[in-house]
């Protein structure tokens, strides 16, 4: 999976690494099939968190263990429209972020928007951009332009959101008010030829970020854009522990972790070295909040697998332990 690493190490504060990583010892299907979909987004339901959210090519839906995917949002044809349920048309659901148990903000990369949804009545209203007009242009929502964007996470909770801009090159951030009413873009960092096709972020402590580009892992600190390490495949999803030492990576190949203190990693999960879901290139990834489970997304399939203890770290401050099912910061797709 990997090709090179960087020798340079990260600095971040606060943090002393003591990660023990993550080590598979069970592999099971979480439902028989969701054929004909592709997981590029899952994550707990934050209303009910024994049922995942799963983004597919053009809907979202809910999906408890052993059962069917259920479309709430969408359906099975590519377009835009906004309506409910089955009426609204989306252009691939690329990421989702769930401000509460009854809103979400929809990515749709195709449409170059984002979109509204509401859990109460699922129905879907603009949310920043315009749907179907690409372009590139900083601002109020709807006066803002996009071009395939991609990823969103906001990993301080504070109505400040990170988006990536795959066709214009560039990290964009949504600063939005605390009724959502008032949303401002602006650009960050834009470079076309080390972001090109931008696809995956992870933002820790003073915008520092990690972001993906076709198969590198760059890092950004300001207007610095770094080469930290380079896969033989194209990175599809990275996901970030809010410990801020430790980065799960995706690509076709499989899943690998990445100690971000001394760049030392290890490949978790080969899906075509067996498993429930073997055969298929994996695109998601997210950690359970109250189980030592990782699910793993892929085409027509979502896998569960089983996590060997409980990972720890110690915060420098006080050498408090704290476990993983505490410590989940942000998903980046």
């Amino acid at each position: 999976m990997l090709k090179a690493v960087s020798q340079l190490l990260l600095t971040i504060s606060l943090l002393t690494n003591v990660s023990h990583g993550l080590t598979i010892t069970k592999s099971e299907k979480y439902a028989p099939s969701i054929f004909p979909s592709t997981a590029y987004h899952i994550e707990e339901d934050v209303e009910n968190p024994e049922q995942l959210i799963v983004a597919t090519f053009q809907s979202l839906g809910t999906l408890q263990y052993g059962g069917q995917l259920e479309t709430f949002v969408g359906r099975g044809r590519a377009g835009y429209s906004e309506g409910q349920g089955s009426s609204a048309l989306f252009n691939m659901t690329s990421s989702f972020y769930q401000i509460n148990s009854t809103h979400i903000i929809v990515v749709d990369k195709r449409n170059h928007c984002l979109r509204w949804v509401n859990r109460l009545t699922n129905s879907t209203s603009l949310f920043a951009g315009k749907c179907t007009s690409s372009g590139f242009g900083d601002g109020q929502a709807t006066e803002a332009r996009f071009n395939e964007p991609n990823t969103i996470v906001s990993p301080y909770k504070n109505g400040t959101y990170y988006l990536t801009d795959s066709k214009t090159n560039a990290v964009r951030v949504l600063r939005v008010l605390e009724d959502h009413q008032s949303v401002v873009i602006e650009t960050i960092i834009q470079n076309d030829h080390l972001l090109n096709n931008v696809k995956s972020l992870a933002v820790y402590l003073n915008n520092y970020m990690l972001v993906s580009a076709a198969s590198h892992l760059l890092q950004v600190t300001g207007n610095t854009i770094m080469t930290l390490e380079e896969f033989d495949e194209d990175i599809e999803y990275l996901y970030s522990l809010s410990t801020e030492n430790l980065l799960l990576v995706v690509d076709y190949e499989g899943i690998y972790q990445l100690n971000l203190l001394n760049l030392q990693g290890d490949t978790v999960w080969n899906p075509s070295l067996g498993g429930s879901c073997s055969g298929e290139k994996p695109h998601s990834v997210s950690l359970s909040t109250r189980r030592d489970q990782l699910y793993v997304g892929y085409q027509d399939c979502v896998e569960v697998l089983t996590l060997k203890g409980i990972l720890y770290v110690v915060r420098s401050h006080n050498n408090g332990l704290l476990p993983i099912q505490h410590a989940i910061a942000n998903v980046c797709c």
